[in-house]
């Protein structure tokens, strides 16, 4: 496991840069992730409930802002990072929780004629 912070700021950073959904998306996974090294995704990093409330209501009014005839935060609520529901908590605010088994990431690139 392995844990990344995704501050305050990093996040309204995503946010201010987006131009649609799909920025925000990706941008918050590219904040923690080397993104386009992934092959596939077993399931999805965690966040603490502060860190989870405040990136939710940030898609919510992205959304209702840029894209009205939609579920307001809906790409999110079904792509985004999950929420730490264990009795513990572990993960903390501003952090997420990558578990060892959450991503499968490219392990060579191969070139177009091999």
């Amino acid at each position: 496991m392995i844990t990344k912070p995704l501050t305050i700021k990093m996040i309204d950073k995503v946010f201010n840069q987006a131009e649609n959904q799909k920025d925000y998306l990706i941008g918050l996974y590219r904040a923690v992730i080397n993104f386009d090294s992934v092959k596939r995704m077993n399931h999805f990093p965690i966040v603490s409930q502060k860190t989870s409330e405040y990136i939710f209501k940030k898609a919510i009014a992205f959304d209702r802002e840029n894209h009205p005839a939609v579920v307001s935060g809906g790409l999110w609520m079904s792509m985004g990072f999950g929420l730490d529901q264990s009795p513990d908590q572990l993960t903390e605010d501003w952090n997420v929780r990558i578990d060892d088994d959450a991503i499968e990431y490219l392990s060579t690139m191969r070139r177009n004629d091999e």
